[in-house]
């Protein structure tokens, strides 16, 4: 199938049209794909951007009646860029969850599976033997916060955090090194 107008593609979209939805995703397949590889997706993620991308324009045209009023190509590309916003912020919030809850075992055999429970106990016990702001910095640091907000937070110097911090990870992992439960664990090859 040869070039085709903005209108024939929405005719052919409101029709039904396969060749008209093979066309597009030809012409469109390799911006879309570009577009998702330039925040680090796969291309496999790309081409799923592509298929999630046609069928939102054809739930809009098809379904809720929507009139094209500029090119088609600057709609696809607009909806393709809210919908790759919106996976992007899913993956963050899903290695969010992944940091939040890790999995609790070392090694790949799933025979040396370690309880989750213990593994939360001796990291809370280890954090107890922590000072205060040791454990306010690792804290704010694990969320993600930026030393520069740590700091305001704490009232403190941004180069003290930034020094303290480094002083804070050492003692804990000085500490977790002598935690029976823990020291198994980073011997394994894990990190707490």
């Amino acid at each position: 199938m040869g070039y085709l107008s903005d209108d024939e593609i929405m005719d052919g979209i409101r029709s039904g049209d396969d060749k008209v939805f093979s066309a597009i995703l030809l012409m469109m397949r390799s911006p879309v794909i570009s577009m998702a590889r330039s925040v680090g997706l796969r291309e496999e993620e790309g081409e799923d951007l592509l298929q999630d991308t046609l069928s939102a324009i054809l739930v809009q045209v098809r379904d809720n009646g929507y009139q094209l009023t500029g090119r088609f190509r600057n709609l696809f590309m607009s909806v393709g860029r809210n919908l790759l916003s919106n996976m992007l912020q899913k993956k963050r919030v899903e290695k969010q969850n992944r940091i939040e809850e890790p999995e609790a075992s070392y090694g790949h055999d799933p025979a040396e599976k370690m309880d989750r429970d213990a593994l939360k106990k001796s990291l809370l016990s280890v954090m107890d033997q922590l000072v205060s702001l040791c454990r306010e910095i690792i804290l704010y640091s694990m969320e993600g916060m930026d030393l520069k907000v740590i700091a305001e937070r704490l009232n403190k110097n941004h180069s003290y955090i930034r020094r303290r911090r480094v002083y804070c990870y050492a003692r804990f992992h000085e500490l977790a090194v002598r935690h029976p439960v823990l020291r198994d664990y980073i011997n394994h090859g894990n990190n707490p």
